[in-house]
């Protein structure tokens, strides 16, 4: 095997990797001593506001991801950032990346306040 691209989905490395004698690089999430690639989250997350004000939604809401996670955290302090007023938060809930929702986020799903949601994951 010439190298991997790992995508990892938690904060701690498998020891099965330091046995690896290739290069690995990570997508997204940083961990000591691997090369990473990622994406302009705060970039995202100011296009993501930009598109909601030129469709001409008033109302959205959030669901944001996980905050401890630097990638979901960036996106929703951009989005914040850039939405200057023009834009009201219906609800704003931090999520983790499941497709199982909570009962307080089927909650305010249901009750239609919003006229967009942004969410952290599809």
């Amino acid at each position: 095997m010439d190298g991997i691209i790992w995508c990892p989905a938690g904060d701690t490395q498998p020891d099965s990797l330091k046995h690896i004698n290739c290069p690995i690089v990570l997508i997204d999430r940083a961990l000591p001593d691997f090369d990473i690639v990622q994406s302009n989250y705060r970039k995202g997350g100011a296009l993501l506001a930009e598109y909601a004000i030129k469709l001409g939604h008033k109302s959205v809401g959030l669901l944001s991801g996980p905050q401890k996670l630097e990638s979901a955290r960036q996106r929703r302090e951009a989005f914040l950032d850039a939405i200057d007023g023009k834009l009201d938060i219906a609800w704003d809930m931090e999520t983790s990346f499941s497709i199982d929702l909570s009962d307080a986020e089927r909650h305010v799903l249901k009750e239609n306040t919003a006229s967009l949601i942004i969410a952290g994951n599809d």
